[in-house]
C-alpha cells in the first residue's frame, strides 16, 4: 500500500506521453501526403527525376512523378539537369531549369507567383491571364498584357530580367521601372541597369530536345541587337560555364557545333562599349540509347519447380529520365493478351509464372518530343514443373580450393550454396573421405551457407547439401564437392602456382542433368579417389585481399560542394591483385543511413555525377578490392559532408510573406 501511495505513475505518464508524441510525430512526418480535394490549377512534367513539391501548410517535402497535378499555394522545386514544364489551367506556362523554385498562387481574380531562385521562364502570351504578379524578394514585377519573359537570380547578381515578348513593369526601390521587349534588368551589389538585350537568341529554343543514336551537330542561331562587329558562343554542360566544352569567335550570327549525348547550356556574348556583355542561358538535351536493356532473366534461361511456381526477378537498365515502367509478359511473341506490371523502379520479382514458355519486354513512358513510350527488345524464358527438386548446388570453397588455417586460433571456413526458393531447409555433410561413411560434420541449417569450425587439421575434405522443402521432401545430395586445409601458405601458394582454375560458373549449367548425376556420386567418388594419387588438379588458393588506403575523402571535415557541376573524386591507393573496386555510398551510416549508391570500377578512383542523390548532411563510403575470382576484400571507410548553399527560403523576411487566409498559421 505504502508503494501504491509513491507518486511513481507520474514518470510513468510522463514517458509513456515522450514514446506516443514521438511516434506520432514520426508517422506525420514520414507518410505519404495524398492530393486530396486541392484545387487544381495546372500539370508539372519533366524528364529527369529530381523534382519535390511541397503542400500549403506543410513542411515535408514529396518526390512527385511527372504529369502529376499542381495544387494552388504549392510550392515546386528542382535539382540537377531538371527541366520542368507547368501547365497552368490559365494558359502560363513555367519553364524551370536546375536549382530553381517558384510558389503559385492563382486564382480567377488575379494570380501570384513567387520566384525564389534559380532560372524560370514565364509565358503569358497563350493565356488569358490577367493582373499576373511575379515577386523576388523585395521586387514586384506587374505583367498587364501578354509577355514572356524569362529571370535569373544567382549568387552574385539579386535579380536578371529578360523580356522576350510584351512589357513589364517592376518596383525597385520605391519606383516603376517599365521593362520593354528585347530589353533586360540587372540588378547587383553594383546598382540597378535597364539596357537593350545584346544579343537576342533564335535557336534552339529553350530546354529543346534531341534524340540521335551517336552524336548531333544543332545549329545555334542568334541575333545581335547592338553594333557590334563579332561575338562568341559558349556551351558548356555546368550552368555556370565553370568548363567550357566549345567556344569560338565568329563574324557571323550562327555555329553548328557537334554534340553527344548529354545536358548542355550556351549562351552569346561579345564586347559592347568596352563591356563583355551575355545573353540570356539556354539549354538542350541530348538523349541516345534511351531503349530499356533487359538483363534478367536470360533470353533463352529455364526455370524449374517442384510444387510452388519459381521466384524470378526481372532487371533492366534504368532511365535517368523517367521511372514510369511497364512489363509485358505474354505466352506469345505478339504480346497478345499480356499480364502487366507498371512499376516505379527498374526491377520486379514475381512467383506466379506456372508452367509454359513466356515472352517479355519493358516499356519506358517518357515525355519527350514525338516520343512517348520507348520499348525493349524481347526476351524469351521457360518454366517448367518437374517430379523432383533440383538438389543445391556448392558454390564456396572452389573446387580444389587450399584454405589457409591460423595455429592457436580458431579456424572459421565458410561454405556455400544455391538452392531452388522451394528448399527451406539444409543438411550438410562434411568428410574426410569421399564415401561419407563416417562424417566428421552433419548439422541441418535454415540458410544458404555455414561456418564450420571443427575442422583443425590439415588434409582434404569432401562436402555435400541435401535440400528439404517444408513439408518433407528431399531434393537428393549435391554434386560432391572437396576443398583442402593447410597451415602452410607458402606450400598452398605453390601448389597453386601456374595451374588454370575451374570455371566454377559452369557447373550451373548442369542443373537440369543434377538428379541425373546424383545416381552416378560413388562412380564419381572412385574417379576422384584415383585422380588424387595422380596429380594435385586445379587447384587454387584464395587469400582475401587486403582494404585499399583510402586517399580521400576522409572525414567529415571533407567538404563537398556540387552545385559547382564538378563530379566528387573518390580516390584510394591500388590492392595488388585486385580485379576491381566495389565503391558503396551511404547517407550518414552511423545514423541508420540507408545505401543510397553502389558502383565498380577497375581503377583506383571514381568520379561521382549522381548529385540528385545527394542533400546537406554527413556521408559515408566504403570501398573494397575484388580479385579475380569475384570475392570481395576488406573495406576501407571514409566520410564527407555535402555542404550546398542555403535555400532560398531561409533568406525569406517576415516581409516577404504575405498571409492571405488565417485557417491554417501553422501545422504541428
Amino acid at each position: 500500500m505504502r508503494y501504491l501511495n509513491k507518486d511513481w505513475w507520474i514518470p510513468a505518464l510522463l514517458i509513456l506521453n515522450i514514446i506516443v508524441f514521438t511516434g506520432l510525430f514520426f508517422y506525420d512526418l514520414n507518410k505519404k501526403i495524398s492530393f486530396g480535394l486541392r484545387e487544381v490549377i495546372g500539370t508539372v512534367t519533366f524528364k529527369k527525376n529530381s523534382v519535390h513539391r511541397k503542400f500549403f501548410s506543410h513542411v515535408v517535402w514529396q518526390d512527385i512523378e511527372s504529369n502529376s497535378p499542381v495544387a494552388n499555394r504549392d510550392t515546386i522545386r528542382s535539382f540537377g539537369n531538371a527541366d520542368v514544364n507547368i501547365d497552368l489551367k490559365n494558359g502560363i506556362n513555367i519553364l524551370m531549369d536546375e536549382d530553381s523554385m517558384v510558389y503559385l498562387d492563382v486564382t480567377d481574380k488575379e494570380q501570384k507567383i513567387n520566384f525564389q531562385g534559380g532560372s524560370v521562364s514565364i509565358d503569358s502570351t497563350n493565356g488569358k491571364a490577367k493582373n499576373l504578379s511575379v515577386f523576388s524578394g523585395n521586387y514586384k514585377i506587374s505583367i498587364s498584357e501578354p509577355s514572356h519573359i524569362k529571370l535569373e537570380k544567382s549568387v552574385d547578381s539579386a535579380l536578371n530580367l529578360f523580356v522576350k515578348e510584351g512589357s513589364v513593369s517592376i518596383d525597385v526601390d520605391g519606383k516603376t521601372q517599365i521593362i520593354k521587349k528585347d530589353e533586360k534588368l540587372d540588378i547587383s551589389s553594383q546598382g540597378i541597369s535597364v539596357e537593350t538585350v545584346p544579343f537576342k537568341l533564335l535557336s534552339p529554343q529553350n530546354q529543346k530536345q534531341y534524340t540521335t543514336s551517336s552524336t548531333i551537330s544543332p545549329t545555334f542561331e542568334w541575333e545581335k541587337k547592338v553594333n557590334v562587329s563579332e561575338s562568341f558562343i559558349e556551351v558548356s554542360k555546368t550552368l555556370k560555364f565553370s568548363k567550357l566544352i566549345y567556344k569560338k569567335t565568329t563574324t557571323e550570327n550562327s555555329e553548328k557545333v557537334s554534340l553527344g549525348e548529354g545536358v548542355y547550356y550556351w549562351r552569346v556574348g561579345g564586347s559592347v562599349s568596352g563591356k563583355t556583355e551575355y545573353s540570356e542561358i539556354r539549354k538542350l538535351f541530348v538523349f541516345s540509347n534511351l531503349v530499356p536493356k533487359t538483363f534478367s532473366p536470360a533470353n533463352k534461361a529455364a526455370f524449374s519447380y517442384f510444387a510452388s511456381p519459381p521466384v524470378i526477378n526481372f532487371f533492366w537498365s534504368k532511365n535517368d529520365y523517367s521511372n514510369r515502367y511497364t512489363l509485358q509478359i505474354s505466352t506469345s511473341p505478339d504480346f497478345k493478351n499480356p499480364l502487366e506490371y507498371k512499376v516505379n523502379s527498374n526491377h520486379i520479382t514475381l512467383s506466379n509464372l506456372i508452367e509454359g514458355t513466356y515472352y517479355w519486354r519493358v516499356i519506358t513512358d517518357i515525355s519527350l518530343e514525338n516520343v512517348n513510350q520507348l520499348v525493349s527488345t524481347t526476351y524469351t524464358f521457360s518454366v517448367n514443373q518437374k517430379g523432383t527438386i533440383a538438389p543445391p548446388i556448392p558454390l564456396n570453397p572452389f573446387s580444389n580450393e587450399y584454405v589457409v588455417l591460423k595455429r592457436g586460433n580458431q579456424n572459421k571456413i565458410l561454405l556455400t550454396w544455391k538452392a531452388s526458393h522451394e528448399q527451406k531447409v539444409f543438411k550438410v555433410e562434411v568428410s574426410k573421405g569421399g564415401n561419407f561413411m563416417n562424417p566428421v560434420i552433419n548439422k541441418k541449417v535454415s540458410s544458404l551457407s555455414i561456418w564450420l569450425t571443427e575442422i583443425a587439421e590439415e588434409g582434404t575434405w569432401y562436402w555435400r547439401v541435401l535440400g528439404y522443402t517444408l513439408d518433407g521432401v528431399e531434393s537428393g545430395y549435391s554434386n560432391m564437392a572437396k576443398f583442402h586445409t593447410t597451415y602452410d601458405p607458402n606450400l598452398a601458394f605453390q601448389k597453386a602456382k601456374d595451374i588454370p582454375t575451374i570455371d566454377n560458373e559452369k557447373t550451373e549449367e548442369n542443373t537440369t542433368k543434377v538428379a541425373e548425376e546424383n545416381q552416378k556420386t560413388t562412380n564419381e567418388i572412385k574417379k576422384i579417389q584415383k585422380d588424387e594419387t595422380k596429380k594435385i588438379g586445379n587447384t587454387n588458393v584464395h587469400a582475401r585481399l587486403e582494404a585499399p588506403a583510402k586517399l580521400y575523402p576522409v572525414s567529415p571535415n571533407n567538404k563537398v560542394n556540387p552545385t559547382n557541376g564538378k563530379p566528387i573524386q573518390f580516390k584510394w591507393k591500388k590492392v595488388p591483385q585486385a580485379a576491381d573496386y566495389e565503391l558503396n555510398l551511404y547517407k550518414d551510416k552511423s545514423k541508420g543511413g540507408n545505401l543510397i549508391f553502389k558502383d565498380r570500377t577497375k581503377k583506383n578512383h571514381y568520379e561521382f555525377k549522381k548529385f540528385d542523390k545527394l542533400d546537406k548532411g554527413k556521408f559515408e563510403w566504403e570501398v573494397n578490392a575484388i580479385d579475380k575470382y569475384n570475392k570481395p576484400g576488406k573495406k576501407v571507410r571514409g566520410m564527407f559532408q555535402i555542404d550546398i548553399p542555403n535555400d532560398p527560403l531561409d533568406e525569406l523576411k517576415p516581409d516577404d510573406i504575405e498571409i492571405t487566409s488565417p485557417k491554417v498559421m501553422y501545422r504541428e
